[in-house]
């Protein structure tokens, strides 16, 4: 029996040493993984919309981010889905956080630049879109490495040839899930010197 405790009191305290912060996650060289996937299908339509949004997403300089995305949609009727893709960078800026805790929140302001190409159902394929999107972003850790995020647009600059509005509004809110890996990560060894 004392062994058991004495085993479990070194594995507290040891895993207390590997415990970070959430402002490890913007220290210059970490980066995350994030995203979101839905599926739409209403019970009395044979419609459904499926959608897929990896992101990636680095620090060059503390709170600074450079990001990359993927959005897919497919959408429609039985075989006939219009179809729509586009690819993304961004820049943003990370404030408003507690460095040292390990859950709470932390917020961001940034843009994103977005290309864009739309196939239709009849398999017609559109001018490629280009635009800009200014976001205000926010993120709740769960823990000191995971957060569920929510991003909110209010409007976009459509930099399409022959665009017949340059701006666009609307409200959109989204939602997602990121991993962080902080620039400590990277020295493994860390772990096997404690």
């Amino acid at each position: 029996m004392k062994k058991t405790l004495l085993f479990a009191a070194s594995i507290a305290i040891t895993s207390t040493g590997f415990a970070g912060t959430i402002g490890e996650n913007y220290e210059a060289s970490g980066f995350s993984l994030g995203g979101y996937t839905s599926f739409y299908s209403p019970a009395d339509s044979e419609f459904s919309r499926f959608t897929f949004s990896p992101n990636a997403t680095f620090f060059p300089k503390q709170n600074l981010a450079i990001s990359t995305g993927l959005f897919f949609q497919s959408e429609g009727f039985s075989g006939a889905k219009d179809k729509y893709t586009e690819l993304s960078i961004g820049a943003s800026y990370v404030f408003g956080y507690d460095e040292m805790a390990q859950t709470g929140l932390a917020q961001q302001v940034g843009a994103s630049a977005y290309r864009g190409s739309y196939t239709d159902s009849a398999g017609n394929k559109y001018d490629p879109v280009l635009f800009i999107t200014p976001y205000y972003r926010v993120d709740y850790y769960l823990t000191e490495r995971v957060s569920l995020y929510s991003r909110l647009e209010l409007f976009n600059l459509n930099l399409s040839s022959g665009a017949a509005e340059t701006v666009n509004n609307y409200l959109e809110v989204s939602g997602g899930i990121s991993v962080h890996f902080p620039n400590s990560f990277r020295d493994w060894s860390k772990i096997f010197n404690k």
